[in-house]
């Protein structure tokens, strides 16, 4: 097992849509093979981290 840490920024104008997109998106994301957990984390200014367990 191991974890996967993806850091990103996000445009300001793009966060609500990509928050929602992911939501959605969720169900698939954790039916991929070997994903144990996946986590998003978001601050204010668009900056964040996608963390994974694999």
């Amino acid at each position: 097992m191991f974890a996967r840490i993806t850091p990103y920024k996000m445009k300001s104008d793009s966060i609500d849509a990509a928050t929602e997109m992911m939501h959605s998106l969720k169900d698939q994301i954790m039916s991929l093979d070997g994903i144990h957990q996946f986590m998003n984390v978001m601050q204010s200014d668009g900056s964040g981290y996608v963390i994974s367990v694999v």
